[in-house]
């Protein structure tokens, strides 16, 4: 037969499934596989994760172009963070962000990452470095307005400035 797209008609179709359904009647599934024990499977997905599995290489790049590092215990992480931790002597905040002065992501030394608080500070940074004047505000700006956060002895605490002035509300 020539190449190309043949339509197959459907009444052979299900003659065809039919049959097949009645070969494989009392069989487990060719595609379905073998049920293993859950230990089994948690044994294999730990030998094939990190150094253990055999094309690992340390690091890898990650779909935003930022390099991650692998640390056991805490997985991939960017190396920024890593570089940003070791210059700060603890480890980042959830919410904190490491960023790149000269806008490199690739470029991870010390003296060209800044630490933000939090994903507002960082955008409010960019939107005033291009020209667009304080756009960010938080999303119930009367819940939050009286509020800050410091880091006292290498913890963030949250300060009510009104409790602070005297003029709580």
């Amino acid at each position: 037969m020539p190449p190309g797209i043949y339509i197959r008609d459907p009444e052979v179709e299900a003659n065809r499934r039919v049959k097949i359904s009645a070969t494989l009647k009392g069989q487990a599934s060719p595609l379905r596989g073998r049920l293993m024990p859950e230990e089994t499977k948690q044994k294999i997905s730990e030998a094939m994760t990190g150094p253990k599995h055999s094309a690992f290489k340390g690091q890898r790049i990650s779909s935003g172009g930022y390099i991650l590092v692998y640390q056991v215990g805490r997985g991939y992480i960017k190396r920024a963070d890593l570089v940003m931790e070791q210059k700060i002597g603890r480890r980042l905040h959830p919410d904190e962000i490491s960023h790149h002065k000269n806008e490199v992501i690739t470029d991870d030394r010390p003296e060209n990452l800044e630490l933000y608080a939090n994903t507002a500070e960082h955008s409010r940074y960019h939107a005033l470095k291009r020209g667009f004047g304080v756009i960010i505000q938080p999303s119930h700006p009367s819940r939050f307005k009286d509020w800050t956060w410091e880091i006292i002895n290498g913890k963030r605490v949250w300060i009510n400035l009104a409790k602070r002035r005297g003029t709580s509300e």
